[in-house]
Order: C-alpha cells, then structure tokens, then sequence
C-alpha cells in the first residue's frame, strides 16, 4: 500500500487536486510490477494497488460525526455520477464505517443458479495466493429473488477504481487482472483507462456554500404513477391470503407492490440515491448501475448477514409503524408496535426462521437480546439480532442458501408463501428484496434489498411489501407501505 503525503479536511478538498498525485503513485506501482504481473510463467494473476490518502478530521461526536459522513458520501456520489464510465457501484453500510465509489469492470462473475455462485467464491478465495489484501478485495452485486426469471440470476463485479472511505480513512484503489491485458503494455493500457477519470467537480447540484444543500431547481419531476397491484386487486388478494391463513395453509406472506413513475425530463439515477444517502440513520446504501440509464438503488434497514473470518451476524427485522409528529406520540407509537399482538407475531416468524438457518450453519448461535425498535426517518420496526460462529465447511454459498429468502420478504412456511407470490404478484421483483451486497474472502456483507427501486431508461419503479398474518387489514398495509416508500415520494422533489 502506498501513503501519501497530502493531508486532507473533507472529501470536496481531495477531489479537484489530488488525481497528478494518484497518477504517479499509480505509474511507479505499475512499474515496479509490470514485469512480475506479465510474466509468461507467472503466478500473480490479480493485482491491486492502494493509494493511503491522509485525513486530519476525525470526531467522536455524533451529530459532527454524522453530519462529516454524510459530506463524504455526497462527494464520492458526486464524484461518480461525472464518471463517464457505463458500470458504477455504490455503497455505504448503515454502521457507517465503510463507504465505497468504484467505476469500470476489472472482474465479473455471473450466473444463472445458486450452483454457478461457487465459482465467485472460488475465484475470490484464490486471491490469497495472489495479494495480501485478501479482506479488502469485494465484489458488489445482488442475487434475483426468485428462481424463475432465468435471465441473471446473480451478477457481481470487482470495480477498476475505487474510492474507499474506511473508518475515517481514504484510499484511491485500483484493481487489474492479467487476463485482460495479455501481453500488451500493462502501464499503457491502466493508465489510458485512469485517464478517463473525471476529478473536476463540475455538478452544480449543490450549493457552493454548504454541499448538503440540494437545489430544488433540478429536481426531477415525476409523473404518470400506477402501482401493481392496483387497489382494489390489492384488497382482494389480501383477502384471499387472509382465507389461507384461516385454513391454515400459511401463517404469513409479504405481498409486495411495485409504483412506477415516467420521468419528465432525463435524469440520472444517482441523483436519487443521493437524495437517499443524506439525513437517514441505520440505512443501508446500495446503488449498482450495470448500463447507461439502468440502475437498482436501495436505502434498506435490514441486514441479511455480516460475516467476519468465521463470526455471522444476522438482523431479524419485522412489523412497522409510523413515526410519531412529537415526541410524545413517538414514544406511543414505539410502545404501541412493541405490545401489538400482531406485529410480535410477524416478527417471530422471521425470528425463528433466522435462528434455525443459523443453527444450520453455525456451531452455536446466541441472540442479541431483547426485542427492540429501530426507528428510521418515517416508520419504525421490530428488531433484534442473531449471532454465531460458523462451521468450518460453510462458506457464503451455504449461507446465502440457508437464509434468503426469510420470512421478513417471502413468508412462513417459506416455500408455500413464495407459491403464493408467484401467483399473486405480477411483476418481476428482480433485486427487490434479494440480497445486495459485497463478498470478500475473510469477510462479506450483505443487506436485504428492500424499500428499492429500479430506473430504467425514464421509468422508475419502487418497491416494498407488506407482512400479511392473522389480523392484517388491507387498507393498514397499503398505508404502510405508503410509510415505507415515502423517503423516495421526498426525493423526487
């Protein structure tokens, strides 16, 4: 890794002075390992260059803290919306610790079943042999939540250039494969593709004086809204698995609704996940883009799994309510989800489910405590947690296998729920409500991906599910999924 000797504020400081800097340091690398990289006989097939960018402001305190983080992560979406690279991956985990900006494609791994996945994992666990920055290499992407939409079924890439905000530290990467240079000038051909990076800051998206201010007069504007299922077909499915739960043929099933928008003028995606990223706790945030003008973004609050080494967390997240006008009505709100028979029983589900996959998986498994509320920017759920160590054999595979979909997103029993939503819901949920994430060889992380949505060439479409049990009422669930989609409705103007 190499250390430069410029010490930096913020972010916004870096990004107009620092990219002569990162090209020398990038050339001398190359140099140095050229050789050795192309080397006919060679056993180095991957390398990858770190660039240590100082910064002197630290703080503990955490309203500074938070208001420091989320500077950072505007400017680094900032930074890649002017990147005239097609391929762009964002994302920032919700204990706000890691924060990551890569454009290009140095690798991708894809596939069409959970099978074809041991090849990801089998490349990335081979990085041990060819680089001591074994935790540090990530691919991003997601997994398909349904089997039957063959088309791609997972996708994950390994960026060219990053940018890294890690536990307060920055770091410009680049990584390379020998395999897509072959004999040609290594030097020339990096460089050629670093060259095309753009370090000016030429958005006028924010105000000159204060960069979390977001211009109104460029918000996009949104129009032509239809949502799948409409009402009434809402109402009447809602009734119909109502029916099932009565003959107990299921115990729960998230029905989810797509809303989609046509947009009245061209926008870019990251405006929106930009708008996402700033002023909300405990979030999650994912962008992928895999082509100019598609791109899946989420701000979910769900955790599907963290591992490190051999150590799994996992979030048990279930049942909502509205966050209250006053403090008073929210405490009432909170006290209310916590003692509300019907919310603590969609939560068990999921609870349980997650618990018994991670027995599956682990040599032991210990909670996390008590249920507790997470409180988000508009709604508040259930929440508590389980941990455990891993078995020796298990690797992600085994546990994405294990715990996707849990009931927080399909239902319980899981494989009658998800015949129920196959036959109810008539759109494709895609990467909504799959896993979205990163897997490393020591360590990967993954969140859940709802409160999602999909831009595809001047139509967006957002997605969230309600949690239908004994007890549920049509109407709450439309409402409450009104709740949940409401930080997208805000963003759009």
């Amino acid at each position: 890794m190499i250390k430069s000797d410029l010490h930096i504020n913020s972010l916004s400081d870096f990004i107009p002075t620092l990219s002569l800097q990162i090209k020398s340091h990038l050339e001398e690398q190359l140099l140095k390992l050229e050789k050795q990289l192309l080397k006919p006989q060679g056993n180095k097939k991957y390398l990858r260059i770190k660039i240590a960018l100082n910064k002197t402001e630290r703080t503990k305190e955490s309203e500074k803290r938070k208001k420091v983080i989320d500077s950072e992560k505007i400017t680094l979406l900032s930074w890649l919306k002017n990147q005239p690279f097609k391929e762009k991956i964002f994302w920032a985990n919700k204990e706000q610790t890691l924060i990551v900006a890569g454009v290009g494609i140095a690798d991708a791994v894809q596939g069409s079943n959970l099978d074809e996945f041991n090849c990801l994992i089998d490349k990335v666990k081979s990085f041990s042999v060819n680089t001591d920055d074994t935790q540090e290499v990530r691919y991003f992407g997601g997994i398909r939540f349904e089997t039957k939409f063959e088309e791609k079924f997972f996708r994950f890439v390994l960026p060219c250039f990053e940018f890294l905000w890690e536990e307060g530290e920055l770091y410009f990467v680049c990584n390379i494969f020998k395999s897509f240079y072959n004999n040609e000038s290594l030097i020339r051909n990096v460089i050629k593709k670093f060259d095309r990076l753009v370090f000016c800051n030429n958005d006028h998206f924010f105000d000159d004086n204060d960069p979390l201010c977001i211009e109104k007069s460029i918000s996009p504007h949104f129009f032509e809204r239809k949502d799948f299922p409409e009402k009434k077909s809402w109402s009447d499915s809602v009734a119909y698995i109502d029916r099932l739960i009565k003959d107990n043929v299921v115990q729960k099933v998230v029905f989810a609704r797509k809303t989609t928008f046509c947009c009245s003028n061209s926008i870019d995606p990251i405006d929106i996940i930009r708008r996402l990223a700033t002023n909300q706790d405990n979030l999650f945030n994912f962008y992928s883009q895999m082509q100019q003008g598609e791109a899946f973004l989420a701000g979910s609050p769900e955790r599907l799994y963290l591992r490190q080494e051999n150590q799994i967390v996992c979030d048990a997240i279930a049942g909502t309510r509205d966050r209250g006008l006053t403090q008073r009505s929210d405490e009432v709100l909170s006290q209310e989800l916590l003692s509300s028979p019907k919310d603590l029983l969609e939560h068990s589900y999921v609870s349980k489910a997650v618990k018994d996959s991670l027995l599956t998986l682990c040599s032991n498994v210990e909670s996390g405590g008590l249920i507790e509320v997470l409180q988000l920017a508009n709604v508040q759920h259930l929440r508590n947690t389980w941990s455990g160590t891993l078995k020796p054999s298990i690797s992600d595979w085994d546990i994405l296998k294990a715990l996707h979909p849990t009931p927080a997103v399909g239902g319980f029993p899981k494989d009658r729920a998800l015949e129920i939503i196959d036959e109810l819901e008539k759109f494709d949920r895609g990467w909504y409500a799959a896993p979205v994430g990163w897997i490393g060889n020591r360590q990967s992380d993954f969140a859940v991906g709802i409160r999602s949505g999909y831009f595809n060439r001047g139509k967006f479409s957002i997605f969230a599910g309600a949690g239908i049990v004994q007890g549920s009422d049509a109407n709450e669930e439309w409402l409450e999924i009104e709740s949940k989609i409401k930080p997208f409705l805000n963003a759009f103007h």
